[in-house]
């Protein structure tokens, strides 16, 4: 069996609950295919945003090794299956920082090391935590103000990681258009 190597951390957002697409959506196609690749019986229904990359990647080489948006390679060839910018909360239910996930995904056995800390000050299990238990599987919708509130709280997080491919541009540049997005982002909401 062929073996993918890496590590992974969570985005910070709300989880995903597949219960609100219809069949008919594409990302409900997406995740149905995701599950039969994963050896999955059934369609989880929570699912969390994830960002797998090569381990090299994480020692200092300024490229990003994102799999979803980059892709894999597996004993030097392509990987054949786009591999998922979602992975189903399950998989990570007891999980904690520095901890292997192991789990197939088609023909390719893959190892992957959570590494939270790297993108974040808190450990693996209090973010996965935080997403999960937030809002009970659902992403905000228009008007759901607790769901608002919730993502207020992650935007000192998710504003570094929307802007990290801009660091190569300018690390102090990022820093500031965060800075002001977020005073932008609590004046607009009044908090």
């Amino acid at each position: 069996m062929k073996k993918l190597c890496g590590r992974l951390y969570l985005y910070p957002f709300p989880q995903t609950d597949i219960g609100a697409l219809t069949e008919h959506d594409n990302e409900c196609k997406t995740y149905h295919f995701i599950t039969g690749l994963l050896g999955l019986s059934t369609v989880p229904e929570n699912w969390v945003k994830v960002c797998a990359f090569d381990t090299e990647d994480c020692i200092g080489e300024s490229k990003s090794g994102d799999w979803y948006h980059n892709g894999y390679t597996v004993e030097g060839n392509s990987g054949i299956f786009p591999f998922p910018e979602y992975l189903p909360a399950l998989l990570f239910k007891g999980k904690k920082e520095g901890e292997t996930l192991l789990f197939h995904y088609g023909d390719i056995e893959v190892s992957l090391v959570l590494s939270q800390y790297m993108f974040s000050h808190e450990p693996f299990e209090e973010v996965f935590n935080k997403i999960t238990s937030g809002l009970q599987g659902s992403l905000p919708e228009k008007g759901n103000h607790e769901s608002m509130e919730l993502i207020k709280g992650y935007l000192p997080f998710i504003a570094p990681i929307m802007l990290a491919p801009l660091i190569p541009f300018g690390g102090i540049t990022c820093c500031i258009v965060a800075t002001i997005a977020k005073s932008v982002y609590m004046t607009r909401n009044n908090t």
